[in-house]
């Protein structure tokens, strides 16, 4: 299942509440000037590193997430981002350590939980990256990077009523390429080719191009 299914199960998604569309240059001398003069330097900061977090510069973007925590802005969503900005430049063990202190602070916070789920899956720690990724979506019922974990996850270990669920639910919120084809594939697994077949064949229909779906069908 691993080789037929194309999600990404370590897909890393941030919390994110800074999003303006101006210009970040602009933006980036305007924070800098008012750090000089506020008290607020732990939100600047913050902003800052979403800043960084969308020019794709997550080295840059950990650093002043850091500088927030130490200026009091410790939440357990500042201490998240901060985590996946670690992944993200491969400190996978330091990334550990902030998660677990953002669970500790919000049990609930799903974006944590999935991105540990990330860490102890990388690890080979199949199970309890599960359950984190269970806790994510009990929390967060609409974290389709969670769901889409757990499809592969219970896939391998063939439990194919589970992965087909949650497969469903990606598929439900989220039609593309790839929903198409994991959900399908599921079917397929678990013996239900017509319902498969019928599947992968829609998917062909909304998305002719470079569709996983097409050689599948010619390899079987």
């Amino acid at each position: 299942i691993a080789s037929g299914i194309i999600a990404i199960a370590a897909a890393l998604f941030a919390v994110r509440t800074y999003g303006r569309n101006s210009d970040w240059h602009d933006d980036f001398s305007i924070y800098f000037s008012t750090l000089e003069r506020t008290s607020q330097k732990g939100q600047l900061y913050y902003n800052l590193g979403t800043a960084c977090d969308s020019l794709d510069q997550s080295t840059r973007a950990a650093k002043y997430y850091e500088l927030a925590i130490r200026h009091g802005k410790n939440t357990s969503d500042v201490m998240a981002n901060l985590a996946i900005d670690y992944m993200r430049t491969g400190r996978n063990s330091m990334a550990s350590n902030v998660l677990a202190s953002a669970i500790a602070i919000d049990p609930g916070n799903a974006y944590a939980r999935n991105a540990m789920g990330n860490i102890l899956e990388q690890a080979g720690n199949t199970n309890d990256a599960m359950k984190e990724y269970n806790a994510a979506v009990s929390t967060f019922p609409n974290l389709l990077e969670a769901h889409t974990s757990l499809g592969i996850l219970y896939g391998l270990l063939d439990n194919h009523n589970e992965s087909i669920g949650h497969f469903r639910t990606v598929f439900e919120k989220k039609k593309d390429a790839a929903s198409y084809f994991n959900y399908a594939y599921a079917l397929y697994r678990k013996g239900d080719r017509k319902a498969a077949e019928n599947l992968f064949m829609e998917s062909l229909a909304l998305f002719p191009e470079n569709n996983p779906a097409e050689r599948f069908l010619k390899k079987r």
